[in-house]
């Protein structure tokens, strides 16, 4: 399998090694799914809460199949891989898979255990929804996580006025409250339905730190399906965030 060059690999590697944990008691959640599908390369991180998709075309030779990369070794070969426009050969077994790219060659062992289904979990784009600056986004997040419970880090989030204001608010158990708001733009000029939900202000901080353009797309079915985020100008990345009870 080849992918056109080290900058589109490196480009889904750091969309989704965020959401790989470290040290959870599912081993397959401990790595980096490399799912290769119908000419494409798809590569996912979850830890239960949120999930990280990241797809590209692929040059494939040989049959579909899904290889769980160790989380360690996707960070090792993130750091490995450039902007060039070489081209990356990916050699993929069941068991083992190897990186070759310039210089350099990187091999590893394949993490045993059965992947959970995340197109099951992926949903596709909704017509609710708004757009809104990554910057201030993560400006707000960042503003209202100060009085958030640190084990838990959980934040009200709320959207409104027919779809131009985002609220956040957090309180801690000292009864401290923060409150601070944006402004946001409704998707395609729709209003969307008010909502009201809790999320992880670390789950979408770490979006935040994900996204590669100025803006991000957030829509939504209901307060119990979680926020799909993505990049308006970029469809091979999707982010899928899970909302937590306050």
């Amino acid at each position: 399998m080849q992918l056109r060059s080290e900058n589109v690999l490196a480009k889904s590697l750091s969309r989704t090694i965020y959401a790989v944990p470290n040290n959870d008691s599912r081993a397959y959640l401990n790595g980096l799914l490399l799912d290769v599908k119908d000419g494409q390369l798809t590569l996912v991180g979850t830890d239960g809460h949120r999930i990280a998709v990241a797809k590209t075309a692929a040059t494939i030779k040989g049959d579909d199949g899904e290889f769980i990369l160790p989380r360690k070794t996707a960070v090792d070969l993130a750091r490995l891989v450039g902007d060039s426009d070489q081209t990356v050969t990916i050699a993929m077994s069941s068991t083992a898979v190897r990186f070759s790219f310039g210089d350099f060659a990187l091999t590893a062992r394949a993490i045993d255990g059965r992947f959970p289904n995340w197109r099951q979990v992926m949903r596709q784009a909704g017509d609710e929804g708004v757009v809104v600056s990554v910057a201030a986004l993560r400006g707000v997040l960042q503003r209202v996580s100060i009085l958030t419970e640190s084990k838990f880090q959980g934040a009200r989030f709320a959207v409104g006025d027919n779809g131009s204001r985002l609220l956040l608010e957090s309180t801690n158990q000292g009864q401290e409250q923060s409150v601070d708001e944006i402004t946001v733009s409704p998707i395609n000029g729709h209003a969307p339905k008010d909502i009201e939900v809790g999320f992880n202000i670390h789950y979408l901080t770490e979006v935040c730190g994900a996204m590669g353009g100025e803006n991000c797309r957030i829509d939504w079915i209901d307060s119990s399906r979680g926020f799909l985020i993505s990049d308006p100008q970029d469809s091979t990345t999707e982010h899928l965030v899970m909302p937590m009870k306050l």
